[in-house]
């Protein structure tokens, strides 16, 4: 019985010394395959065929080969079909592989790949904002040109600006519109291959008097303020096409914006002057500038906060060797380097304060 054992054991030994049989590996009779176009740029609803050969190792063509395409990359760039017909679907890197294979043979595939680039198509229009028909003389405006492709494709070509009567209406490179005199000019605004031309008419101005509404009023941060902006003439009579430049400083610290429209929105709380300029032409090609300004106190979306500034006690005003009084944040404004009593109905005694 123990030599039964002995045997086994030794038995046991010597297969367990023997060299594992290597892996089973397919043969690969294709050796490579070429694509022409193997790179290649079109633009956006081209299209281009790719042609693949597949070779054995002595260089010989296989026209036995079946190719299959595939595509990789983002999912609108583009697309290839069955016969490799490569269509191009928006601004990007298309890779397309074409994978060879023998049929009925177990055999490895042959694997090569195409890049194609996929570029916009040229400027065809240009939009402009705002587009004025009509201004008052001395008055300006800023422009935006956006130059588009046929396919509603935002392009980033450079838009040039031209008058046709600077003496009238005058441009600058950045789009800076001033009506210089009353007459006609022709503005163009050109990028690429488009371009957007349109006529302007220049008026005498009248203005004498501007206004703008709310004059002052409080907001939580984050919400919008639509300011009206009116202008009169000397008889108080309103006065149309006025397009006033608008602008936003805050009165200490803080952060807000005003649209080309009066929009105001502000993102941190504080207090913001509002400011709309229209410009009034007078001789010798000189301008005097019309303003209306309007106040703006806003507030955290989450509450009015207070913090502790050295100011007069409250029911007295004395300005040195005070105690703090707690006070609304927004009961401080910066305007006068003076002390005056402000009206609030959050606090019993509040301030508004030069700081």
């Amino acid at each position: 019985m123990a030599l039964h054992l002995v045997y086994a054991l030794l038995a046991w030994q010597q297969s367990a010394q023997q060299p594992a049989p290597p892996p089973l590996t397919l043969p690969q009779p294709i050796a490579r395959v070429d694509l022409k176009p193997g790179e290649y740029a079109l633009q956006v609803g081209d299209t281009v065929r790719i042609h693949a050969t597949a070779y054995d190792s002595s260089g010989q063509a296989m026209p036995q080969a079946v190719i299959r395409w595939f595509a990789s990359g983002g999912r609108f760039e583009g697309a290839v079909d069955s016969t490799g017909l490569v269509s191009a679907g928006a601004t990007g890197t298309l890779n397309v592989a074409a994978v060879a294979t023998l049929p009925g043979r177990a055999a490895k595939s042959t694997v090569a790949f195409a890049r194609i680039t996929v570029l916009p198509q040229p400027a065809a229009k240009i939009a402009v904002t705002p587009r004025p028909e009509r201004m008052l003389a001395g008055t300006s405006l800023v422009l935006e040109a956006v130059p588009y492709a046929a396919n509603n494709d935002r392009r980033y070509d450079r838009v040039t600006w031209k008058s046709s009567r600077p003496g009238v209406v005058d441009v600058t490179p950045i789009g800076r519109v001033t009506a210089r005199a009353p007459g006609r000019a022709t503005l163009t605004a050109a990028g690429g291959r488009a371009s957007e031309s349109w006529t302007v008419v220049v008026t005498p101005n009248p203005v004498a008097r501007v206004t703008l509404t709310p004059a002052d009023t409080a907001i939580r941060s984050g919400d919008v303020v639509r300011f009206a902006f009116t202008a009169t003439d000397a008889t108080r009579r309103s006065v149309a096409e006025t397009r006033p430049e608008w602008a936003v400083s805050p009165v200490g610290q803080g952060y807000a914006t005003v649209d080309g429209g009066g929009v105001f929105v502000a993102d941190q709380p504080g207090t913001y002057r509002v400011i709309a300029t229209l410009a009034r032409a007078r001789r010798r090609r000189s301008s005097r500038s019309r303003l209306a300004t309007s106040r703006v106190r806003s507030r955290s979306s989450g509450g009015w906060r207070s913090r502790a500034f050295p100011a007069p006690s409250c029911g007295s005003i004395r300005t040195a060797n005070t105690p703090t009084c707690r006070l609304s944040e927004t009961a401080f404004t910066q305007s006068t380097s003076r002390i005056r009593r402000s009206r609030s109905s959050r606090t019993r005694c509040s301030w508004t304060h030069a700081w």
